[in-house]
């Protein structure tokens, strides 16, 4: 009503979707909150659109344009116009093609909005990783701007521009309105008519847009010494000093420059009782994903989900420090990164039952400005740091490397630590046997099965620590490919879940689990938190299991060792 463009955009999965939710929406719409204009259905170029005409605040008529965007060349209907807000309706459904586009459409009004509504996706949905994610603020981007909102300096130089900005607008103001009334031969604006009113109303708007421009165009570096490889150094002192970081949510999205975030659930719903809201939660199981979606609006993934049978009985908490490892064996797994993140996970598994706990994780991303990359030894010196990490900085019993790495295994072999090759070989249903199968099926597919299984019958759990593990787990999707004719993996955030099945695929097989009527019972006690010393008896089983595992011969020297531990008990693998 008081932006100074003609014409608006409102885009939905479909025409009809965007004239459904966003013109009527239930009696509560455009075309009821707006009511004396007409809607229009027309088709430009074979473009079906819906065009709302009005007249706003000033009496100027304004259009609302309405399109779906579900198709990758849906952008083209509107290509070209120029519109001065946009209002996108279930943006993670739609096509990004068609949002960009309306994010280009809007670049040139003075009083630009955008507002994308959006039910949680997995947290692979193409919305998030390809447009939200350009938007948003680190926590160090955060922790910097809230710092230079406490800085007194820096605020006191930026109010005296301000001032003076504001002084000069008023002054402009005061000369349009004088010189619009000399003009037209009156005294005051209070003589002029509706019409010249109105004229000078919009002049006046269009005065405060090209001041509050000057405003905006202030830079940050204008006010404080900042380098030009900084993040902010070129944007806006004024949005930098007026962010807000936003509420408190579970999706962990916090506020960017020019992008604001606003989580709301199901207790929002200012149209819905108490009991309705109760008899709408009923209807999911708690613990699930489509739970944690749907009523507290989580950003889980549910169609498409590789691990959909995560849930929160997955999850243990309790001090890493205290863990009951006199039955396990400490396993550290790497996926290699150097391009994408390099991902690390410290488990212990009870080869007995076929149980894996994860207590640790490393997530090292190269591309973050405060990690010095020095290649194989960033990822070496990372590891130590995991390996440090538990209570009596206790060296794992071997280290599980993605054995695609070649040049990794070599030098953590080099620098002295037990490395073995992850296993990327498939497991058939009749249980111990495998079959190489890497030309059969995709290689990012390969012992997804057995995980899932795991998960299932809680085979895996993952400390509440491992957040991002967490949140990998809940986001990895494998969609259907229409055209491949097969599931296809999602490779965004898989470096944590990547190392979870070259875990399983390599040390747990499925007869472990046979004949065990109480898996649940065993797991939860074997995982508590009353630490003892392992004994040399429970050191030999686990290297009898742990040979058995790898195929190999397990046989004691007269140390009383195997011929792959070293004679101070530690594993130093022969390969």
């Amino acid at each position: 009503m008081h932006c100074s463009s003609k014409m608006h955009l409102v885009l939905g999965v479909s025409l009809e979707h965007a004239l459904l939710t966003v013109l009527q929406s239930n009696g509560f719409g455009l075309l009821y909150t707006i009511s004396h204009g007409q809607f229009i259905r027309s088709s430009v170029d074979g473009a079906q659109r819906g065009v709302y005409k009005f007249l706003d605040s000033y009496g100027v008529e304004k259009e609302i344009h309405f399109y779906g965007n579900y198709k990758q060349d849906d952008y083209k209907k509107f290509q070209g116009f120029t519109f001065g807000s946009v209002y996108i309706n279930e943006g993670t459904n739609q096509h990004l093609n068609g949002i960009n586009e309306a994010m280009q459409r809007t670049s040139a009004s003075k009083d630009r909005l955008i507002l994308i509504t959006q039910n949680p996706k997995g947290q692979a949905n193409r919305f998030y990783k390809e447009f939200e994610k350009t938007f948003l603020f680190t926590e160090k981007d955060v922790e910097f701007v809230l710092s230079l909102q406490k800085n007194e300096y820096v605020i006191n130089e930026y109010r005296k521009y301000e001032d003076k900005v504001l002084f000069e607008r008023k002054k402009a103001e005061i000369f349009l309105v004088e010189s619009f009334c000399s003009k037209n031969n009156v005294s005051s604006y209070d003589s002029l008519n509706d019409e010249q009113q109105v004229f000078v109303q919009k002049a006046i708007i269009d005065l405060r847009y090209d001041y509050e421009n000057m405003l905006n165009d202030a830079k940050v570096q204008k006010f404080i010494p900042i380098t030009d490889t900084h993040k902010l150094w070129d944007r806006s002192m004024r949005k930098v000093l007026l962010y807000e970081k936003g509420d408190e949510n579970p999706n962990k999205i916090w506020s960017g420059y020019d992008y604001n975030y606003f989580h709301f659930t199901i207790e929002d719903n200012l149209g819905m009782t108490s009991m309705m809201k109760s008899d709408f939660k009923s209807k999911y199981a708690k613990g699930t994903s489509i739970y944690a979606q749907r009523i507290d609006g989580i950003r889980k993934t549910t169609d498409s989900a590789v691990y959909s049978m995560f849930t929160d009985q997955n999850i243990f908490d309790g001090d890493i420090h205290a863990f009951d490892y006199r039955k396990t064996s400490r396993i550290i797994c790497v996926d290699k990164g150097l391009n994408h993140p390099n991902g690390m996970i410290d488990v212990e598994v009870d080869y007995e039952i076929g149980m894996v706990w994860q207590l640790q994780e490393s997530l090292l991303d190269f591309r973050d400005s405060e990690v010095m990359n020095m290649g194989l030894e960033s990822i070496y010196q990372e590891l130590l740091k995991l390996i440090r990490s538990r209570r009596n900085r206790e060296m794992p019993d071997f280290i599980l490397v993605d054995p695609s790495a070649i040049e990794l295994i070599k030098y953590l072999k080099m620098r002295g630590l037990p490395v073995r090759e992850a296993n990327n070989a498939v497991f058939t249903t009749r249980g111990d046997e495998k079959t190489e199968a890497h030309a059969i099926q995709d290689r990012d597919l390969i012992g997804i099965p057995l995980v899932q299984t795991a998960i299932a019958k809680l085979k895996y759990k993952v400390h509440e620590d491992c957040i991002e593990t967490i949140r990998q787990i809940e986001s990895y999707e494998a969609p259907f490919d229409e055209k491949a004719g097969k599931e296809k993996v999602v490779k965004v955030n898989d470096d944590l879940v990547d190392p979870i099945r070259y875990v399983f695929n390599t040390l747990i097989r499925m007869g472990m689990w046979r004949g065990e009527s109480n898996d649940v019972e065993k797991a939860n006690d074997a995982g508590t938190v009353e630490a003892v010393q392992s004994g040399q008896d429970s050191q030999r089983n686990l290297a009898r299991q742990i040979a058995e595992v790898f195929g190999e011969q397990y046989e004691e020297d007269e140390n009383g060792y195997a011929d792959f531990w070293g004679t101070d008990g530690s594993f130093f693998g022969n390969n």
